[in-house]
């Protein structure tokens, strides 16, 4: 018997979009994590992690699961983009102000609006 699926993926996002449809190529195969680990010369973590819809998996694992469950590479490769560019905005934060970032400044007269 194989493992089964920890937690849902948020659908909302590029990331749980991602991991949905890799998600329905594995269980379009009749296969379970293990055998696409095998398969993909990966551990079981690895699968179930890209699979789970919370870590962004690289894309050679994605274009590798692409091809062994007959996904279409184009569509994976524009949700893992745009999951990847959500992930560098939340881990670089957007600017709240349109102040000067503070190593920036280095006097007070460059904190003036004018």
């Amino acid at each position: 018997m194989g493992r089964r699926w920890k937690m849902t993926p948020d659908m909302a996002t590029p990331l749980g979009q991602l991991a949905q449809r890799l998600r329905h190529g594995v269980c379009d195969k009749g296969m379970v994590i293990a055998q696409a680990a095998a398969e993909l010369y990966c551990s079981p973590t690895k699968v179930q992690r890209a699979m789970a819809g919370k870590v962004l998996p690289d894309w050679e694992l994605v274009h590798d699961c692409a091809r062994l469950f007959g996904l279409g590479p184009v569509l994976l490769r524009e949700l893992w983009q745009a999951a990847e560019q959500q992930q560098l905005r939340a881990r670089h934060g957007a600017r709240q102000t349109s102040a000067p970032s503070v190593r920036l400044v280095r006097t007070a007269d460059q904190l003036s609006p004018c």
